[in-house]
């Protein structure tokens, strides 16, 4: 079991105007205000992503008509926050700024693979101490391992405690609070001794 050491967070800007070039500028500018912004807060431009970026028309209908009624520019950026004290932060600076999409709030390790090996260790002297009370039980005596199979799952669990991502802080005001639990790494083990 670890404390995530990563937050990522999809931040997004949808603008609606009648005209594409209008809602185009008024996205933009929002958007590059918050990338802006998000790069002052310590967050590298490696760890800001562009998810989406579209434009599509919205209709209104009446009387059976279909009519226009302008169009829709919409971008999103994923964000990978390494400061953890600063998750919070970062979302009510969005909801200030304009984003009105923000979600996908998730946390990681960013490399796990010391982990997996002290999980791996673990697993296998679980076998082998498991092996060996069975080998016990049956008179026997317990040989030399002779295989063994690792199962590891890609991605960590996570175990989620106190989460709160309050809406009070979207919008400004006061940040929310943020936690990100902990997580486990799961290493399953089949191993296969001889029997003498």
């Amino acid at each position: 079991t670890a404390i995530p050491d990563i937050a990522q967070i999809s931040l997004g800007i949808q603008t609606e105007k009648f005209k594409v070039a209008d809602a185009q500028k008024e996205n933009t500018e929002k958007m590059n205000k918050l990338i802006k912004e998000l790069k002052s807060m310590d967050i590298e431009a490696k760890d800001i992503t562009t998810a989406n970026y579209s434009i599509y028309p919205q209709y209104d209908w009446r009387d059976g008509e279909q009519i226009l009624r302008g169009y829709v520019v919409s971008q999103n950026v994923i964000v990978k926050i390494r400061n953890l004290d600063i998750v919070g932060q970062v979302v009510e600076t969005a909801g200030s700024l304009g984003a009105n999409q923000i979600g996908g709030l998730s946390f990681t390790i960013d490399e796990p693979e010391q982990l997996r090996q002290q999980a791996r260790e673990k697993a296998l002297q679980n076998a082998k101490e498991k092996a060996e009370a069975l080998a016990k039980v049956a008179g026997v005596k317990l040989g030399k391992l002779v295989s063994f199979e690792e199962y590891a799952n890609n991605q960590a669990y996570p175990i989620y405690r106190d989460y709160a991502l309050e809406a009070k802080g979207v919008g400004g005001g006061e940040a929310p609070e943020i936690e990100p639990g902990s997580q486990d790494i799961i290493i399953n083990v089949t191993a296969t001794y001889e029997v003498l």
